[in-house]
């Protein structure tokens, strides 16, 4: 599976994207991305965008990533 996948952009996932626009207030690219991701079926929704992506958005839970744990698997050291 690759990181990256090309989506086409259609009908459907278009007028989601006008519906989400409208309902959450977003610009019409923010809404473009964040139904393409639902229309994909993601669960989450990654940004750092805070003032376009409240947690006012019910359709996809919205994170954060200063908000995410990441575990490095590095071992501290006093050599490094």
């Amino acid at each position: 599976m690759s990181r990256i996948d090309l989506i086409a952009y259609d009908q459907f996932t278009a007028l989601m994207a006008l519906v989400l626009a409208v309902k959450y207030g977003l610009k019409s690219v923010d809404a473009t991305y964040l139904a393409s991701a639902i229309a994909t079926g993601a669960d989450r929704f990654l940004t750092n965008n805070r003032k376009d992506f409240s947690r006012n958005i019910r359709e996809v839970e919205i994170v954060y990533p200063n908000e995410l744990i990441v575990d490095t698997g590095l071992v501290q050291s006093s050599t490094l």
